[in-house]
């Protein structure tokens, strides 16, 4: 029988930003528009954001269809898996989280650091509205 993880375990194992990094073959800017990863229409209109949750840094979001997700929904997606469980399982295959007890004692795998924002500057133009 396979060890079945939750999506909480393995992001305590794996870090998320090396996850979207590993499964997308490239590093995304955080706020930035690039094609959908999953179409092939290549529509610049997906994005990752960081996460509200609670044990989730980023959520990604598509545009153009309006599609939400985390990464495990976003797996589901590139390999066409019938369950968030197979993407659940793929993961923890491809990163070869086993079964063996005290797994949570070792450190957490992070291959890739988001690279930093670029700082924005905004200008408020105002005018009589009179």
């Amino acid at each position: 029988m396979d060890f079945l993880i939750s999506d909480e375990d393995l992001l305590e194992l794996v870090d998320e930003y090396t996850l979207y990094a590993h499964y997308l073959g490239w590093e995304p800017k955080i706020g930035f528009s690039y094609p959908v990863p999953y179409r092939p229409d290549k529509h610049y209109s997906w994005a990752l954001y960081p996460s509200r949750h609670p044990y989730k840094e980023y959520l990604w979001k598509d545009n153009a269809y309006g599609d939400v997700g985390d990464i495990f929904d976003l797996v589901q997606r590139l390999y066409r898996l019938p369950s968030r469980l197979d993407a659940l399982l793929k993961v923890k295959d491809d990163f070869r989280l086993g079964e063996s007890s005290g797994m949570e004692h070792l450190p957490k795998i992070k291959l890739f650091d988001p690279p930093p924002a670029e700082p924005v500057e905004f200008r408020v133009k105002s005018r009589n509205l009179m």
